[in-house]
């Protein structure tokens, strides 16, 4: 099978950082907020873009449900500009920027340390689909990653043959450079037959904005996905659901019911909900240690389904040199693995191993979840743990 992938190479995502009302940050677009479209006509809301000559667009891709605010105040003074939001009972939010759920440092240890950590891999690779699921005997699912692409260059081992999508920019390897090459890697080992999408949602710092995911997760669906993971993620502002995620999930349900979302659930060890996970209808993955342990770092709590091994996970990833701790130089060689820790790594076995037991079934994703999920241990805050890939 040829691999077909298109490069659609983006500036970095710009970027600033606001207080989130409950004592942390959030990394928002400047100069925009957002507002549902049903509520662009409340006298509050006409009165409030008046006030602060604010210009109104519709936000593309999302069927004409949410509208984009912008205008010279919101450049200058955004923070300012929620707050009196606020102040007014006005339902806007900002347009925030959801990162991977994974950070980027080198290791030059035998073990992550922190979370977040990725390190060049010696020993033996993976030569076949996952552990725990075997080939698929009818049709392939079709799993969509909505990450930062993956790597265009033909490997010579065989690994991402037959994945199609946007390619993963790869001229200077950025924070996020590699990413979604991870990810798809993860994809194929648990469900060797399922049919890879890459969605290019993240740019090459692995960062997008909660407007651009959402649009992708639609245009997924639209192309036939299955299965939609989200190795991405973000708090919000007073912990709002984004408008953008809620009206493409709403979008989902009415366009493709049967459609599964499987988001990372973050890496702050904390409970607060980490968004698109959070919502009800999508599939919230935590972390688990290689022992199938909750691990400290990872998101919890009741807002998440299931878990599964986020540490030192082991998977494909892009050539080049990254800098290790210290300042030091690390190189990918050709063909390269690597591993790397995070619930971005977690989520997207959960998602294979759906896939997986959906062809081979003859179900629908959220019957296979269910049925994955039916019977296994669970941990408090961390939902029903699996054990597909080890770390």
């Amino acid at each position: 099978m040829t691999t077909t992938l298109e490069m659609t190479v983006a500036p970095s995502l710009d970027r600033l950082v606001l207080p989130d009302g409950l004592g942390s940050e959030v990394l928002v677009v400047p100069g925009e907020l957002l507002v549902r479209h049903r509520d662009l006509t409340a006298p509050a809301v006409r009165r409030f873009a008046t006030a602060h000559g604010l210009r109104a667009g519709l936000v593309p891709g999302l069927d004409g449900r949410v509208v984009r605010f912008t205008g010279p105040a919101l450049r200058t003074h955004l923070a300012e500009v929620l707050a009196d939001a606020a102040r007014r009972g006005v339902p806007v939010t900002a347009h925030h920027v959801a990162p991977m759920a994974g950070y980027i440092k080198a290791l030059d240890g035998p073990r992550p340390m922190g979370r977040g950590h990725i390190k060049a891999l010696s020993g033996p690779l993976p030569t076949s689909g996952g552990p725990r699921f075997r080939p698929e005997s009818s049709a392939p699912c079709v799993v969509a990653v909505l990450d930062t692409g993956v790597d265009a260059r033909p490997r010579g081992d065989g690994w991402l043959a037959g994945v199609s999508g946007d390619a993963d920019p790869t001229d200077t390897l950025a924070a996020g450079t590699g990413h979604g090459t991870f990810v798809a890697g993860l994809v194929q080992q648990v469900a060797p037959a399922a049919t890879v999408r890459a969605y290019r949602v993240m740019d090459p710092d692995g960062a997008g904005s909660d407007a651009r995911v959402a649009a992708a997760m639609l245009r997924a669906a639209d192309d036939g996905a299955d299965v939609l993971n989200l190795s991405l993620g973000t708090r919000t502002i007073g912990d709002e659901p984004p408008i953008a995620f809620e009206a493409a999930l709403g979008l989902l349900a009415e366009r493709h019911p049967g459609t599964l979302v499987v988001a990372a659930a973050g890496n702050d060890g904390e409970d607060r909900p980490c968004w698109p996970a959070a919502f009800p209808d999508v599939a919230a993955v935590a972390g688990l240690t290689a022992a199938s342990a909750p691990s400290p770092w990872s998101n919890h709590g009741d807002w998440v389904e299931c878990s599964a091994v986020a540490e030192d996970v082991v998977s494909t990833f892009v050539e080049g040199h990254r800098a290790i701790s210290g300042g030091r130089p690390a190189a990918f060689g050709a063909d390269p693995w690597a591993s790397w820790t995070g619930t971005s790594f977690a989520a997207p076995q959960v998602a294979a191993a759906v896939a997986a037991h959906s062809a081979e079934h003859g179900t629908t994703p959220r019957e296979s979840l269910a049925a994955l999920l039916a019977g296994r241990p669970a941990a408090d805050g961390y939902g029903a743990v699996l054990e597909i890939l080890p770390g």
